[in-house]
């Protein structure tokens, strides 16, 4: 009896402890990087299922020198492989819409673009996006060779209130994860923290484990 207790106990708290530190691969970067006199830029790559990721791409005013009343005129974020089912599923103020893989570079005129590989850019056909506050996008997609490269390239672009280019963000987020992590896809594990109820459940356990121990 007390043997099939203890060995009860022993499987209980290997369960709990697995369940407690389990590696998750949802977040697979999260970068930012702060540029001069164009505010800072940061990416948020999320891995949704085996095919389908999400792209946040946020942008805040913190060191842009540009006026309160210019507007950003489009963002995109350039993978390293071809998209299906493209959606933009969060945007800031204004009227976006989402053009992916334009078939040509970041440098159109336009603003969109991404040559022959996967490009997801939304622009605004209106001025209400100013940036006097931090502005994100959310793109959502699925690809079945994300990581070939494992570079994601992205782009801000500005326009003046007068509607003159303004400047662009153009800059590359080279792989890497949360935390300083690193590995050779670009993919940390993310540690879950225990809740309250679940350390109480552990320290039930231990507590029994130990006093088992000490009746023998």
């Amino acid at each position: 009896m007390k043997s099939s207790l203890k060995l009860s106990m022993v499987a209980s708290f290997a369960a709990l402890l697995a369940t407690t530190i389990g590696a998750s691969a949802a977040v697979i970067s999260d970068q930012t990087r702060l540029l001069t006199d164009q505010g800072t830029v940061e990416l948020i790559v999320d891995q949704l299922s085996a095919n389908t990721y999400q792209a946040t791409l946020i942008w805040g005013p913190a060191g842009y020198t540009g006026g309160a009343t210019d507007y950003i005129s489009n963002s995109a974020v350039k993978l390293t492989s071809a998209t299906s089912n493209e959606s933009l599923v969060s945007d800031p103020l204004g009227t976006w819409g989402l053009e992916p893989d334009a078939g040509s570079s970041f440098g159109a005129s336009d603003g969109c673009g991404g040559n022959d590989q996967g490009s997801l850019c939304a622009k605004t056909t209106d001025q209400t996006n100013t940036t006097d506050a931090s502005r994100a996008w959310v793109y959502q997609f699925d690809t079945d060779s994300l990581f070939t490269e494992d570079k994601f390239h992205v782009q801000v672009q500005f326009h003046n209130a007068d509607h003159s280019p303004g400047g662009q963000i153009s800059t590359l987020f080279d792989g890497g994860g949360t935390g300083g992590c690193s590995s050779c896809c670009g993919i940390c594990p993310q540690i879950t923290v225990p809740e309250p109820a679940t350390l109480a459940l552990l320290g039930i356990a231990l507590g029994g484990f130990g006093f088992s121990r000490r009746k023998q």
